[in-house]
């Protein structure tokens, strides 16, 4: 299937979004010093993982028509809201 300009172009914007809210989760768990390593049963350990998951998925072939991009934003959102939840989980 030949995906068309604006999909392409919604991936990569989308790709991009997902890299700040990575960076973001990146600098709180180096601000409250967790270790994925160290916590790997943890749910800020299988949220993380779970997001590297999708940011990686987002210029693959999961996501090729307007539709898949709406569930792909639709994900990016609620990763969002879940990492306010687990800031206040984790930081009190």
């Amino acid at each position: 299937m030949v995906e068309n300009y604006h999909v392409i172009e919604e991936k990569e914007i989308l790709h991009e979004l997902t890299a700040g809210l990575l960076a973001d989760v990146h600098s709180f768990m180096d601000k409250i010093q967790f270790d994925t390593d160290e916590h790997p049963n943890s749910l800020l350990t299988d949220y993380h993982t779970k997001l590297v998951h999708f940011w990686h998925s987002i210029l693959g072939n999961r996501f090729n028509t307007e539709e898949d991009m709406k569930q792909a934003e639709s994900i990016y959102e609620r990763a969002k809201d879940e990492f306010s939840v687990l800031r206040g989980k984790y930081h009190g």
